[in-house]
Protein backbone atom coordinates (compact mmCIF):
# COMPACT_ATOMS: atom_id res chain seq x y z
CA UNK A 1 0.00 0.00 0.00
CA UNK A 2 1.15 3.84 -0.50
CA UNK A 3 -0.11 7.10 0.02
CA UNK A 4 2.01 9.08 -2.89
CA UNK A 5 0.82 12.48 -2.71
CA UNK A 6 1.33 12.35 0.98
CA UNK A 7 5.05 12.37 0.95
CA UNK A 8 6.81 15.17 2.72
CA UNK A 9 10.14 13.52 3.97
CA UNK A 10 12.38 11.28 1.77
CA UNK A 11 15.28 9.23 3.06
CA UNK A 12 17.58 6.90 0.94
CA UNK A 13 20.86 5.06 1.21
CA UNK A 14 22.69 2.15 2.43
CA UNK A 15 22.01 3.46 6.14
CA UNK A 16 18.25 3.25 5.59
CA UNK A 17 16.67 0.07 6.95
CA UNK A 18 13.25 -0.96 8.03
CA UNK A 19 14.61 -0.17 12.10
CA UNK A 20 15.86 3.09 10.52
CA UNK A 21 13.02 4.33 8.89
CA UNK A 22 10.57 3.57 11.84
CA UNK A 23 12.81 5.47 14.49
CA UNK A 24 13.03 8.48 11.74
CA UNK A 25 8.70 8.29 11.72
CA UNK A 26 8.75 8.20 15.57
CA UNK A 27 11.46 11.04 16.32
CA UNK A 28 9.11 13.06 13.88
CA UNK A 29 5.96 14.58 15.37
CA UNK A 30 4.44 15.19 11.58
CA UNK A 31 5.06 11.60 10.77
CA UNK A 32 2.43 9.51 10.78
CA UNK A 33 3.22 6.69 8.48
CA UNK A 34 6.64 6.03 6.83
CA UNK A 35 6.55 3.87 3.57
CA UNK A 36 9.92 1.31 3.39
CA UNK A 37 11.29 -0.41 0.27
CA UNK A 38 14.23 -2.79 1.00
CA UNK A 39 14.63 -2.66 -2.75
CA UNK A 40 15.12 0.63 -3.39
CA UNK A 41 16.90 1.44 0.50
CA UNK A 42 14.03 3.99 0.59
CA UNK A 43 11.46 4.98 3.70
CA UNK A 44 9.31 8.02 2.57
CA UNK A 45 7.77 9.34 5.78
CA UNK A 46 3.63 10.47 5.27
CA UNK A 47 1.49 13.28 7.05
CA UNK A 48 -1.90 13.99 7.01
CA UNK A 49 -4.29 13.28 4.94
CA UNK A 50 -3.15 10.38 3.94
CA UNK A 51 -4.89 10.87 0.24
CA UNK A 52 -4.85 9.08 -2.98
CA UNK A 53 -4.45 5.35 -1.71
CA UNK A 54 -2.90 2.86 -4.06
CA UNK A 55 -3.12 -1.21 -3.81
CA UNK A 56 -0.85 -3.20 -6.32
CA UNK A 57 0.75 -6.46 -5.99
CA UNK A 58 3.77 -4.56 -7.63
CA UNK A 59 4.26 -2.60 -4.77
CA UNK A 60 7.08 -3.94 -2.48
CA UNK A 61 7.15 -1.85 -0.13
CA UNK A 62 5.90 -1.95 3.40
CA UNK A 63 3.53 0.61 5.23
CA UNK A 64 4.76 1.38 8.70
CA UNK A 65 1.97 3.38 11.00
CA UNK A 66 2.63 5.22 14.13
CA UNK A 67 0.31 4.54 16.96
CA UNK A 68 0.18 5.64 20.81
CA UNK A 69 2.00 3.40 23.14
CA UNK A 70 -0.13 1.29 25.97
CA UNK A 71 -3.13 2.13 24.24
CA UNK A 72 -4.41 -1.47 24.55
CA UNK A 73 -5.36 -1.91 20.78
CA UNK A 74 -4.89 -5.32 19.43
CA UNK A 75 -4.29 -6.23 16.10
CA UNK A 76 -8.33 -6.31 15.10
CA UNK A 77 -8.49 -2.60 16.61
CA UNK A 78 -5.34 -1.69 14.58
CA UNK A 79 -6.73 -3.01 10.94
CA UNK A 80 -9.68 -0.69 11.67
CA UNK A 81 -7.76 2.62 12.58
CA UNK A 82 -5.90 1.43 9.25
CA UNK A 83 -9.20 0.90 7.03
CA UNK A 84 -10.41 4.01 8.31
CA UNK A 85 -7.47 6.11 7.62
CA UNK A 86 -7.74 4.95 4.29
CA UNK A 87 -11.60 5.32 3.25
CA UNK A 88 -11.28 8.77 5.31
CA UNK A 89 -8.32 9.90 3.59
CA UNK A 90 -9.17 8.40 -0.43
CA UNK A 91 -10.46 11.16 -2.51
CA UNK A 92 -12.79 7.83 -4.24
CA UNK A 93 -14.35 7.52 -0.37
CA UNK A 94 -15.71 10.97 -0.73
CA UNK A 95 -16.85 10.61 -3.95
CA UNK A 96 -19.00 7.81 -3.40
CA UNK A 97 -20.43 9.50 -0.24
CA UNK A 98 -21.81 12.68 -2.17
CA UNK A 99 -22.84 10.24 -4.74
CA UNK A 100 -24.99 8.39 -2.65
CA UNK A 101 -26.42 11.38 -0.59
CA UNK A 102 -27.33 12.29 -3.87
CA UNK A 103 -29.00 10.13 -4.97
CA UNK A 104 -31.18 9.65 -1.36
CA UNK A 105 -31.77 13.49 -2.36
CA UNK A 106 -33.22 13.30 -6.32
CA UNK A 107 -35.21 10.58 -4.98
CA UNK A 108 -36.79 12.11 -2.25
CA UNK A 109 -37.38 15.25 -4.10
CA UNK A 110 -38.73 12.91 -7.26
CA UNK A 111 -41.53 11.15 -4.57
CA UNK A 112 -42.12 14.24 -2.96
CA UNK A 113 -43.34 16.08 -6.39
CA UNK A 114 -45.40 13.32 -7.28
CA UNK A 115 -47.16 13.50 -4.24
CA UNK A 116 -48.07 17.12 -4.74
CA UNK A 117 -51.02 18.74 -6.45
CA UNK A 118 -49.67 20.57 -9.63
CA UNK A 119 -50.46 24.50 -9.36
CA UNK A 120 -53.13 25.91 -12.10
CA UNK A 121 -52.20 29.07 -13.44
CA UNK A 122 -54.41 31.63 -12.42
CA UNK A 123 -55.06 32.57 -16.61
CA UNK A 124 -56.41 29.27 -16.69
CA UNK A 125 -58.44 29.05 -13.00
CA UNK A 126 -61.72 27.68 -13.35
CA UNK A 127 -62.47 25.98 -9.95
CA UNK A 128 -61.46 22.71 -11.59
CA UNK A 129 -59.81 20.07 -9.20
CA UNK A 130 -56.01 19.23 -9.34
CA UNK A 131 -55.35 15.59 -9.00
CA UNK A 132 -52.19 14.34 -7.82
CA UNK A 133 -49.97 12.49 -10.12
CA UNK A 134 -51.26 9.00 -8.03
CA UNK A 135 -54.52 10.04 -8.50
CA UNK A 136 -54.77 9.95 -11.39
CA UNK A 137 -52.63 6.54 -12.17
CA UNK A 138 -55.14 5.05 -9.84
CA UNK A 139 -58.02 6.31 -12.22
CA UNK A 140 -57.16 5.15 -15.19
CA UNK A 141 -55.98 2.17 -14.01
CA UNK A 142 -51.99 2.56 -14.19
CA UNK A 143 -52.61 4.72 -17.86
CA UNK A 144 -54.15 1.27 -19.56
CA UNK A 145 -57.12 2.69 -21.95
CA UNK A 146 -55.53 5.39 -24.56
CA UNK A 147 -58.16 7.58 -25.93
CA UNK A 148 -56.07 9.79 -28.18
CA UNK A 149 -52.62 11.72 -28.63
CA UNK A 150 -52.79 15.49 -29.77
CA UNK A 151 -49.76 17.90 -29.80
CA UNK A 152 -50.30 18.70 -26.13
CA UNK A 153 -49.76 14.77 -24.91
CA UNK A 154 -51.94 11.85 -24.48
CA UNK A 155 -55.65 11.12 -23.39
CA UNK A 156 -56.23 8.47 -21.32
CA UNK A 157 -59.71 7.13 -20.20
CA UNK A 158 -60.20 7.23 -16.80
CA UNK A 159 -62.60 6.89 -13.29
CA UNK A 160 -63.03 8.67 -10.07
CA UNK A 161 -66.28 11.00 -10.29
CA UNK A 162 -66.99 8.54 -5.22
CA UNK A 163 -66.13 11.88 -5.98
CA UNK A 164 -68.95 13.79 -4.11
CA UNK A 165 -67.13 16.93 -5.33
CA UNK A 166 -67.57 15.84 -9.08
CA UNK A 167 -70.86 15.21 -8.50
CA UNK A 168 -72.13 18.53 -7.59
CA UNK A 169 -70.17 20.26 -9.98
CA UNK A 170 -72.41 19.27 -12.98
CA UNK A 171 -73.92 22.47 -13.66
CA UNK A 172 -69.92 24.13 -14.28
CA UNK A 173 -69.10 20.91 -16.35
CA UNK A 174 -72.38 21.66 -18.81
CA UNK A 175 -70.57 25.71 -18.69
CA UNK A 176 -67.84 24.59 -20.06
CA UNK A 177 -68.73 22.48 -22.94
CA UNK A 178 -71.51 25.13 -23.95
CA UNK A 179 -68.36 27.35 -24.25
CA UNK A 180 -66.07 24.85 -25.57
CA UNK A 181 -68.53 24.25 -28.55
CA UNK A 182 -69.57 27.95 -29.22
CA UNK A 183 -65.62 28.48 -29.36
CA UNK A 184 -65.82 25.98 -32.52
CA UNK A 185 -68.58 27.46 -34.30
CA UNK A 186 -68.92 27.11 -38.08
CA UNK A 187 -69.11 30.34 -38.91
CA UNK A 188 -66.56 32.62 -36.80
CA UNK A 189 -68.80 35.49 -36.54
CA UNK A 190 -70.85 33.67 -34.08
CA UNK A 191 -68.09 32.62 -31.68
CA UNK A 192 -67.90 34.32 -28.12
CA UNK A 193 -64.83 37.16 -27.85
CA UNK A 194 -61.98 36.33 -25.07
CA UNK A 195 -63.77 38.74 -22.89
CA UNK A 196 -67.16 36.71 -22.91
CA UNK A 197 -65.77 33.35 -23.02
CA UNK A 198 -64.00 34.67 -19.81
CA UNK A 199 -67.19 36.07 -18.34
CA UNK A 200 -69.08 32.84 -18.92
CA UNK A 201 -66.14 30.79 -17.24
CA UNK A 202 -66.13 32.90 -14.17
CA UNK A 203 -70.36 32.30 -14.13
Amino acid sequence: MNWPSSDYDFLQGPDVCEESCIQHCLDDCLCVAAVYDDKGTTCKKKQYPLSSGRKSPNITSIALFKVPKNIGIDKKGQSLIVVLAVLLGSSAFLKILFFLASSVAIIYLYHKKLNLPRNIDSTFATNVRSYTYKELEEATRGFKQILGKGAFGTVYKGLIENDEEAKNDMKRLERLVIVAIWCIHEDPSQRPSMIKVTQMLEG
